[in-house]
This record gives C-alpha cells, structure tokens and sequence, in this order.
C-alpha cells in the first residue's frame, strides 16, 4: 500500500469514526477497531493473494483482539449461539463466498434484529459492495423502523453501514 492511500484510508478511518460518535460513541470505538485491524490485514497480506485478504477467520481474530475476549454477535461468521448480545457486527465482503452478499447479509441482521431487538442496541455493517438503490428499494424502511426504537433498557438502536473501499471507509448510512 502506498504512502497516499495509507493516508487516505488513515483520514476516513478518523472520519467516520468522528460522524458515528456524534450519533453512538460505543458504536464508533467498534468501527475504529475493526478499521484499523482490516487495514493492518490488507498490509499483511499484500501479494500473498489474488483477492482481498479478510476472511470470517480474520475478522474473527480481529474480533479477539480488540474486545480482549469479549463476546460480540458476528453476521455470517463467528460460533452460532442463541445468546443476543448488545453489539453486533455483520459484515459482507465479496472475497467471502457469494452467498454472504450484501442483501444476504442484511437479511440475516433484519432476523437477528427480530430475535434480539430487546437486547441489541448498535449494530456495525462493514461491505464493499453497496448498491445505493438497492439499499433504498428494499432495506432502508427496515433500517428506519428498527433505529427509531429502543431496546429493553431504553437504550436506542443504532445501525451504521460503511462501505470499504480502496481508498478508505465512507459512511452510507447512520442513525
């Protein structure tokens, strides 16, 4: 990775990070870590793969690392359980295999919304292949719906979507 794109992804890591804060500060500190631990794995395995190197494995690993051990639900990836947590992290990455597609993987967190809605307070969607009109056609209404209430502690839902690219993370969607 170059010296400008390193830069680059640098200052969309900060920014974002600053954008979903203003909305959910626990939220942002899970974004930061996944961030800055996708951008350390792209660096590791630069030239060792065709595709982009995170797998379900390497985000699991990142998982591990940031939170110390501590238990996070993961969309498609990670031990099955039963047991709603208060975060949730999905991510849908196209090095993943096809059926983990970016409506996939929104449907299974919209299920995962039904099942742990009183639990669940900030859910973090990591994709990089965003289809705006897709995203609005079939998915947004939902997103709206589940943002606007609160879980069983009266703590409000909050989604982020940021999409990854090859210079950085953008936010597409945060309430």
């Amino acid at each position: 990775m170059n010296d400008l794109m390193r830069e680059s992804i640098s200052r969309s890591i900060g920014d974002v990070r600053r954008q979903i804060a203003g909305v959910d500060e626990n939220l942002a500190g899970l974004f930061g870590g996944i961030a800055e631990r996708i951008i350390m794995a792209k660096d590791r395995y630069k030239g060792e793969r065709p595709s982009y190197p995170i797998s379900g494995k390497v985000v699991e690993d990142i998982l591990r690392d940031i939170r110390g051990g501590g238990r996070i639900n993961t969309i498609p990836f990670g031990e099955p359980t039963r047991e709603c947590l208060e975060e949730c992290l999905a991510v849908a990455l196209r090095s993943f295999k096809s059926s983990d597609t970016f409506s996939k993987v929104v449907g299974k967190v919209k299920n995962y919304w039904l099942s742990c809605g009183e639990v669940n307070c900030c859910t973090l969607i990591v994709t990089d292949n965003w289809d705006k009109y897709v995203f609005y056609r079939d998915h947004k209404e939902s997103f709206d719906i589940y943002t606007s209430k609160t879980n069983r502690n009266n703590i409000k839902h909050t989604v982020a979507v940021v999409l990854l690219g090859d210079y950085g993370f953008s936010l597409q969607y945060l309430k």
